[in-house]
């Protein structure tokens, strides 16, 4: 007996999930194969989830040379999306990180070496007088405590910064990302307040056959993409005849964790909106300039807030005290979801003062007394054990999913950054799946800008790095796993070895 379903359309490709990731996916399967059919479902409206809610900053350093690579992706997509006459809100102000102990020193050398080899330009070192010029609120030539000093009691005060890397808007990424798909094919459709159920697959040959959808239809297609964030570990996967052997989800090994971040009053004289990035793993702080003037400050607790996705529903926040079922199949409107995080905004001033004492040893005197914070934006983003992506399918481990099945998700809050590099590997893996090998990219973009790694080993070890079955445990979902997932964020700007 077959799943009594009615077929709402087919595609060759269907991407779950209408954020910056799975547009790039769109664009960069559309820029490998311009034919191929690619249909976008999206359970609210494009960009609207933790895309939204992302700081939108675009950085290269990194202690893993695979993310140095995806993030050169995404500001190479920029460029190109840019000669199409796509705007995406791209401003390149450059990063500037900052050591202020030995080991936070050691840490940024490796990341110099890491990026100057992939062809990443980088000004290295900086002292305290290049950093103050670069971004006059900041002194890191300040007096040290006896953890951070050296043999002259001043703090190990150095610094790098990327030239080329900056901020953009993130829902006119996601958007720009679309229109460049569409511009290299006209088979292309965004299905927007359209929610995912299943995986359908056919068992007798072990292959994806479709999508079902919450409303009970299906699309038909050959590969899916899983792109859908904090959601991408709830799909079902079920036969088509109608035996469902994953109805708990894939129960992917994530967490959605509290990113967060404020924004300041607008003060150009002192916050002029051409000022870098700024990272400070030594005090677990960031900030970026606003267009308007004002700043972004962003922080890095030891241990973040997290959530478990089967309660964060339509309305309401396990972290602020409520649970509301919100499980496979249930209405979910990602915006709520997403602005639930905010409940707990008096907690995260809280932590702001707690924190203050460590930012202000970075700061020019009394930048922070002047300071006057109106906004205060936080979400949900995935966050691993291991602080690497999932990217590539589950056929493997305790998975055996289906082929054609791929996800794209757990970026541990650095998905904007690494988009481009997402929708590369996903084109590539589906063009694999397809028949013919790795996808090579064309239609107007720059040689090298995808497709195969080459013969460096770099292509493999990339699928290994993020290959999402890597994890034996089985309960991705209990407290142990959450806490761990969790304290990655943690250490996310503070990693010496491949994160």
């Amino acid at each position: 007996m077959g799943v009594v379903r009615a077929c709402a359309a087919s595609a060759d490709v269907v991407v779950i999930g209408g954020g910056v990731i799975g547009m790039s996916a769109a664009y960069h399967l559309s820029r490998t194969d311009p034919t191929r059919r690619i249909t976008i479902i999206e359970r609210g409206q494009l960009g609207n989830g933790a895309t939204h809610k992302s700081a939108g900053m675009m950085v290269s350093l990194s202690g893993c040379p695979y993310k140095i690579r995806m993030a050169s992706d995404t500001l190479r997509d920029i460029k190109t999306l840019g000669r199409l006459g796509i705007d995406v809100g791209f401003h390149q102000v450059g990063t500037l990180r900052v050591a202020a102990t030995k080991q936070r020193a050691a840490e940024l050398a490796n990341e110099v070496r890491l990026a100057q080899e992939a062809g990443v330009e980088v000004e290295w070192p900086i002292d305290a007088v290049r950093a103050a010029y670069l971004a006059p609120y900041l002194d890191i030539g300040k007096p040290a405590t006896e953890a951070e000093g050296d043999d002259s009691g001043q703090m190990v005060a150095t610094a790098a910064f990327v030239p080329g890397d900056g901020w953009v808007d993130p829902t006119l990424l996601a958007q720009g990302y679309l229109h460049g798909a569409r511009r290299h094919s006209e088979t292309i459709e965004l299905r927007s307040n359209t929610a995912a159920e299943s995986v359908i697959s056919d068992r007798s040959n072990g292959r994806v056959r479709g999508v079902g959808l919450v409303d009970g239809t299906t699309i038909e297609c050959d590969s899916v993409v899983d792109a859908a964030g904090m959601w991408a570990g709830m799909l079902q996967v079920r036969s088509v005849d109608g035996v469902t052997y994953r109805g708990g989800g894939l129960s992917l090994p994530m967490t959605p964790t509290r990113s967060h971040y404020f924004i300041t009053h607008h003060e150009p004289k002192s916050f002029p909106p051409t000022m870098p990035n700024v990272i400070v793993p030594d005090a677990r702080f960031y900030t970026r300039p606003e267009a308007a003037g004002a700043m972004v400050i962003g922080l890095q607790e030891k241990e973040s807030i997290s959530g478990d996705v089967r309660t964060l529903g339509a309305f309401g926040n396990e972290a602020a005290g409520k649970r509301v079922g919100g499980g496979v199949g249930a209405k979910v409107d990602s915006v709520a979801a997403h602005d639930a995080a905010e409940a707990s905004s008096a907690e995260a001033e809280e932590l702001l003062l707690e924190m203050s004492g460590d930012i202000e040893r970075f700061l020019a005197d009394g930048v922070l007394e002047r300071l006057e914070i109106p906004h205060y934006i936080a979400g949900w983003t995935t966050y691993t054990p291991d602080g690497k992506y999932h990217i590539g399918d589950l056929t493997g481990g305790n998975y055996r999913g289906p082929k054609g099945l791929f996800v794209a998700s757990g970026c541990n809050g650095s998905g904007l950054s690494s988009a481009g590099g997402y929708g590369r590997i996903v084109a590539e893996l589906v063009g694999e799946v397809g028949g013919g090998g790795p996808g090579v990219e064309g239609g107007g973009g720059d040689a090298g800008a995808g497709g195969n790694c080459g013969d460096d080993g770099t292509y493999h070890a990339e699928r290994e790095a993020f290959d999402p079955t890597r994890f034996l445990i089985t309960d991705f979902f209990a407290e142990p796993f959450r806490r761990f997932c969790a304290a990655s964020r943690g250490k996310k700007f503070r990693r010496s070895d491949l994160d």
